[in-house]
């Protein structure tokens, strides 16, 4: 409407991407951090949100976590269910970086 109206101009190409993450999961830390899990293809990566929903940073995991089994976070570390090409599912534990307000890498 305000675009149409000459009151503003909005580049939506720029403010909507045409392609968007896929969401999978969403976990609270004992923190209350909130993780949000993405695919990006072969690996995990979680974003983290602190109380107040600051964006902490993002992390790569160097697996794919099972999507239908949630993480659970827990004094620093990841622990999910990892399916390898066969179906073969095992255990695996990846440690957080700090969240201490610094940006994760």
């Amino acid at each position: 409407f305000m675009e149409r109206a000459g009151r503003i101009r909005v580049d939506w190409d720029a403010v909507i991407p045409k392609t968007k993450p896929i969401l999978r999961q969403l976990s609270v830390d004992d923190r209350g951090n909130a993780w949000v899990q993405r695919e990006t293809g072969t690996t995990t990566v979680l974003e983290g949100y602190d109380r107040a929903g600051r964006f902490l940073g993002r992390f790569g995991l160097p697996y794919k976590v099972f999507r239908y089994v949630p993480p659970v976070l827990k004094r620093g570390w990841l622990l999910a269910v990892q399916v390898d090409s066969l179906g073969v599912q095992s255990v695996v534990g990846s440690k957080l970086p700090a969240v201490s307000g610094a940006a994760l890498k």
